[in-house]
Formats: C-alpha cells, structure tokens, sequence
C-alpha cells in the first residue's frame, strides 16, 4: 500500500548524466603528468592502472580497484594462468567502460607470465598486456 501522492519524487522524471571520460595522462617514460586524455586513451591508461596496483594495499585506491596477485606468488603454474584469466577479467570489467576481455594468450618463462588479450570498450578495442612474476 504506497500512499497516492502527486508530487511524489517516485514520479518524477530522471535524467542521467554522463560523466566525462577525460583525465590526466600519465607519461611513464618522463615519468610526468603531461596534459590530459580521453575515451579509447583514458581506457587504455585504466586498464594499465588497474593491472599495476594490488587491491586494497593503498588507502587512496577503493577496495574494488586493482588486481589481486600476490597470493599466486609460489602457486603451481597451472593454476597461476587460469586464475589469472579470471582476476584480469574480473577487475577490468568493474569498469563500466569495459563490456569485455577475451583473447588470452600467456607466455610463461620460469616464473614470469607475460599476458596479451583484447580488451573491447564503449570507445572501441585494443590489445591489452600485462607482465606479472609469480
């Protein structure tokens, strides 16, 4: 039983706003800020982001941002490379940017897994990579 009221903010309208995808590019071979960046960029530099800082060990980041890696340190290989493909999954597609990420394909040399896969986003696709020792 909702009471019936017409000026009820249930019955008003909503309307979404979208937030702008600029932000601030991080050169990291002058290992400076230098101007800013967005869509396909902005996403490109995300993904780098998230993929290089371990969740929940900085108080800056949300305990959603980041991956989780060092608990596979030490772990047989096989199961290194399937839970890989699903914590880089996982963590990319928290951004709502991200629809996908398929394609994987993993290079191992001794404890070091090189990882390429494809990243599809509101912007368009790329070719995403990440080098992880375990």
């Amino acid at each position: 039983m909702t009471p019936e009221n017409e000026d009820s903010i249930l019955q008003e309208e909503i309307e979404i706003e979208e937030i702008p995808n600029s932000t601030y590019f991080l050169d990291k071979d002058r290992k400076q800020i230098v101007g800013t960046i967005d869509d396909l960029e902005a996403i490109k530099q995300a993904v780098f982001l998230i993929l290089n800082i371990e969740r929940m060990d900085y108080e800056i980041y949300s305990d959603d941002y980041g991956i989780e890696l060092d608990e596979l340190i030490g772990e047989p290989m096989q199961y290194v490379l399937s839970e890989l493909k699903r914590r880089i999954k996982e963590c990319l597609l928290y951004d709502d940017r991200i629809s996908s990420v398929d394609d994987f394909k993993f290079e191992v040399a001794g404890a070091s897994v090189h990882a390429t896969f494809s990243v599809y986003t509101i912007f368009g696709e790329f070719e995403g990579e990440v080098d992880i020792d375990v």
